[in-house]
């Protein structure tokens, strides 16, 4: 029996100044879209009492981008504008779900705003992946660190900036894999975890807790501090804020190492598995 699974790759970006530019225009359309199709999804239903079809919607956008104040949406990547509909309709429908279901919060869409609102941009399709590039439309090839080959067919890709100032791209890949095949258990090994030891294993070995956010506090104090002296919504805070990120971001990383490094020691020392299956 053949099944179908979908898997995530994440990949870093290195774009240039030119291409990140760009980015922002993605970022800044895909808002304006979705301000644009909430405003008049609320106008049509004060005025007909009814819902406006997500068709119409979008035979409205192909007619908005036509306009001289906003030709501007012509630039951009069309699927990503559609796309941007595409999520909010969605989100109507999530709604309408909870309303229904009589759920405490209904969580009616709200506006988006360029400050609050994570920088980030979704297609659905025609993003490639050609040596150490990827490949997207109007925007051309971006330089990528590919740790990891893509096994399957791409069917969307996410684009967005981490807290850190780095761009990234998920792609969500789909793949026909065999059922899973029942293995006898050979060998086991339990593991209780703690606070002071991060693991003691059933045979009384324990983990020592490697404390990374510890070893970093004197560090991330110092950058908070120089972030709380910065001006409100002044470059210098922004660049301050970045600093105090990148940190959050190295303690995250050291404790994925750790975890991923411990994880494959364990099943190499008790057998857990075949060394084939790693």
């Amino acid at each position: 029996m053949i099944r179908t699974i979908q898997t995530t790759y994440r990949y870093r970006l290195q774009p240039t100044t030119q291409q990140e530019a760009l980015f922002r225009q993605f970022v800044g359309a895909r808002c304006f879209v979705w301000n644009w199709g909430l405003a008049r999804k609320r106008e049509y239903y004060q005025a007909t009492g009814k819902t406006l079809s997500h068709n119409a919607l979008s035979r409205e956008l192909t007619e908005l981008k036509c306009q001289p104040a906003t030709t501007w949406l012509c630039e951009i990547y069309a699927q990503s504008l559609q796309q941007a509909l595409r999520d909010l309709e969605r989100a109507f429908q999530a709604f309408f779900r909870r309303v229904r279901t009589g759920a405490p919060k209904k969580g009616y869409p709200k506006f988006k705003s360029k400050k609050t609102d994570p920088l980030s941009f979704r297609l659905s399709q025609h993003v490639q992946i050609e040596g150490e590039f990827v490949h997207v439309p109007k925007i051309g090839r971006i330089k990528a660190i590919i740790h990891r080959r893509i096994e399957g067919v791409t069917k969307s890709a996410t684009f967005k900036q981490a807290p850190d100032g780095h761009w990234c791209v998920c792609l969500v890949v789909e793949q026909l894999v065999p059922e899973q095949q029942p293995r006898p258990v050979q060998s086991y090994v339990g593991v209780d975890v703690g606070l002071k030891t991060l693991g003691v294993l059933s045979n009384s070995e324990m983990i020592a807790n490697p404390r990374f956010y510890r070893t970093q506090i004197g560090k991330l104090a110092r950058a908070q501090r120089a972030l709380s002296r910065k001006q409100k919504d002044s470059r210098n805070r922004g660049k301050a804020r970045r600093k105090v990120a990148c940190i959050y971001n190295k303690i995250t990383n050291q404790r994925k190492d750790f975890l991923h490094k411990l994880s494959i020691d364990l099943v190499r020392r008790f057998n857990l598995i075949s060394i084939e299956d790693l």
